[in-house]
């Protein structure tokens, strides 16, 4: 039979090939073969090279840093390397459709960079390092970047407050429109004046925190809770566009404000009414009729109160309001403490939704 078999084998330069039969199968007998049409092809042992770590920075709106590392040469002298990018393909190659080739010009390895101008704003870049030798090309894995956007063109309209409860302020608005479209909304506000807001500044994003808060683009709607009763508050809403600290404030032109107040809540202190016994009973308060069980209207030193008076429990002791809120609860405020030296103790807080 004619067998025909390719071996590839890596032999230095200068080795000697040897070609040996050994018969493995029928140890003492002789079995003969021809060996005939023997070629051996030498190689360089040249590869492509070794490339990877694509990076990108420095990015501003138009413009950006990328790099790459070339880890060996592949046995070959580099002939050419540098950076293809794109903005609408995602597998950037040399003479791919919408790519462009920056060629870098060193032909070492090691880390190199170049820097991109007069890139689109606010866009997605996908780009690739390459490099060349006598082998052939090769690239990076692809990487991409975002470009910053400017300052939004404009500041939102419609700007106002709906309807506020004790506690509580709705904001409307209509988003901002314009070539340059906000990421989000920072709303300040203050109980003060207009005055008293002041500006944030582009490269220091505002986090929320009392008297900020960020609502993102779409919302168009925001409701500003925790706020303290019949008490005015004003507001100021500022356009911006990217975050962290690229993030860019539109505060020239006219900020749009708005104030308005919250409603009088309920706001009971105890300072009317009297009930000297813990039996059972009403008591009219300056809210209205309550109901007091194993509890009373307290006035002396070691009652825990904030002015004259105050309602003093014992144990199963309970104070109920006798009428409704019509207007909903949003938050209830308890001033709280032991009587006198009496260790500490617990209650709770019951709500009705159906008159008791």
């Amino acid at each position: 039979a004619n067998i025909s078999v390719t071996i590839n084998v890596n032999i230095p330069a200068g080795e000697e090939i040897m070609l040996r039969w050994e018969d493995l199968n029928d140890s003492g007998n002789d079995h003969l073969m021809a060996i005939d049409d023997v070629t051996v092809s030498a190689s360089s042992g040249v590869t492509a090279p070794s490339i990877s770590t694509p990076t990108s920075t420095s990015v501003t709106i138009n413009s950006a840093t990328i790099g790459a590392t070339i880890n060996a040469d592949g046995g070959s002298s580099i002939t050419a390397r540098g950076f293809v990018w794109s903005t609408t393909n995602n597998d950037p190659l040399i003479g791919g459709a919408g790519v462009t080739n920056v060629v870098e010009g060193g032909t070492s390895t090691g880390t190199f960079t170049t820097n991109l101008s007069s890139l689109p704003s606010g866009t997605t870049v996908y780009f690739k390092s390459y490099a060349t030798n006598a082998s052939g090309t090769s690239y990076t894995s692809v990487a991409s970047f975002v470009t910053l956007k400017p300052e939004p063109s404009n500041h939102v309209t419609g700007f106002a407050c709906g309807t506020t409860t004790s506690s509580t302020i709705p904001l409307t608005w209509i988003d901002a429109t314009g070539a340059t479209t906000p990421d989000g909304y920072l709303i300040r506000w203050s109980n003060v004046d207009f005055a008293s807001i002041s500006d944030p500044t582009d490269g220091t994003f505002v986090t929320n925190s009392s008297g900020n808060i960020n609502v993102a683009a779409g919302a168009q709607t925001v409701t500003i809770v925790g706020l303290t009763q019949n008490t005015t508050y004003y507001f100021k809403i500022y356009p911006y566009t990217n975050s962290s600290t690229n993030v860019n404030y539109k505060t020239d032109g006219t900020v749009p404000q708005t104030s308005c107040a919250t409603t009088v809540g309920l706001w009971e202190e105890f300072e009317v009414g009297s009930k000297g016994s813990y039996t059972p009973g009403p008591v009219t308060l300056a809210s209205g009729s309550w109901n007091f069980s194993e509890a009373l209207i307290g006035n002396s030193a070691s009652d825990n109160k904030n002015g004259n008076q105050a309602a003093r429990l014992r144990t199963d002791g309970v104070i109920a309001m006798n009428f409704d809120i019509a207007t909903g609860v949003g938050y209830v405020t308890v001033n709280h403490g032991s009587y006198g030296t009496d260790a500490a103790a617990t209650w709770h807080l019951e709500a009705s939704t159906d008159g008791g």
